[in-house]
C-alpha cells in the first residue's frame, strides 16, 4: 500500500484533482480508499474530497437533466392543450351547425350539451379543467379566451386562444399589437362561410379597441 507523507502531497493533489474527472465512480473510489490509509489526517482529507466530489458531481448530472425533463413536460403540455382546444373548437361548429350562430358565452356549450365539460388544464397540478377567462387576466396558464364576433346582428365567428406555461409568460404571440408577448401560444378562428370571415376584423384590431375602450372608463 502507498503511504502518504508530507514529501508526496503532489501524489495526492494529484488524485484529488482526476478524481471529479471520473463521473460517480472516481468519489466512491476515493471514499473507499480513504479507509485503507493509515495517516488519519490524509484520510479525513481524502474522505471529505471523496463526499464533495459526490455531491459536486450528483448536482451537474441533476443540472442536465431537471432542464430536460422540464422541457418535455412542457412540450407534453402544448401538445394537450393543442388537443383541449381543437375539442373546444369542434364544439363550437357543433353548435353552428345546430343553431347558425355561435354562442355569445362560451358556457353555452356546456348548458347545452355540446360538450360535457372543459378538458384538464394541461399544466395544472391538481388537474382542474380549463377556464375561459377575459384577455389580459391573471392566472391564464392553460386557460383560454373566446371573443365572438357580431356580423348582421348574428354571432358568425369568433377566435379562440390559448395561453401557454407560466415560466414563458415573456414568450407567445403578440395578439394585442402592442409589440409584447402575450403568452399565447395558440390561435384559432371560425367563422360561418368565407363571405363572413372576410368581414371579420383581425384579432389585434379587436383587442386594441378593447384595451382603448378599458382606458377610457372612468
Amino acid at each position: 500500500m502507498l503511504k502518504f507523507n508530507i514529501s508526496n502531497r503532489n501524489i495526492l493533489a494529484l488524485i484529488v484533482i482526476v478524481t471529479p474527472f471520473i463521473p460517480i465512480f472516481g468519489p466512491i473510489w476515493l471514499i473507499d480508499y480513504s479507509a485503507k490509509c493509515r495517516n488519519n489526517i490524509i484520510k479525513r482529507e481524502l474522505r471529505f474530497a471523496g463526499i464533495a466530489y459526490c455531491i459536486l458531481q450528483l448536482g451537474l448530472i441533476l443540472s442536465l437533466i431537471i432542464p430536460s425533463i422540464v422541457r418535455d413536460k412542457h412540450k407534453v403540455g402544448i401538445s394537450h392543450l393543442e388537443s383541449n382546444m381543437i375539442s373546444i373548437k369542434i364544439a363550437l361548429e357543433k353548435y353552428y351547425f345546430a343553431t347558425q350562430a355561435y354562442p355569445e358565452n362560451i358556457d353555452s356549450l356546456i348548458n347545452k350539451g355540446f360538450i360535457s365539460g372543459y378538458p384538464y388544464n394541461p399544466f395544472s397540478e391538481i388537474k382542474e379543467p380549463m377556464r375561459h377567462i377575459e384577455f389580459g387576466m391573471e392566472q391564464s396558464e392553460g386557460n383560454f379566451t373566446y371573443i365572438p364576433i357580431k356580423i348582421d346582428n348574428k354571432y358568425q365567428g369568433y377566435y379562440l386562444f390559448a395561453y401557454g406555461w407560466e415560466k414563458d409568460r415573456n414568450s407567445g404571440y403578440d395578439v394585442n399589437g402592442d409589440s409584447k408577448a402575450d403568452s399565447v401560444i395558440i390561435v384559432l378562428s371560425g367563422a360561418g362561410s368565407d363571405k363572413i370571415k372576410a368581414k371579420m376584423p383581425s384579432l389585434k384590431e379587436l383587442l386594441s379597441k378593447k384595451q382603448n375602450h378599458d382606458d377610457d372608463r372612468p
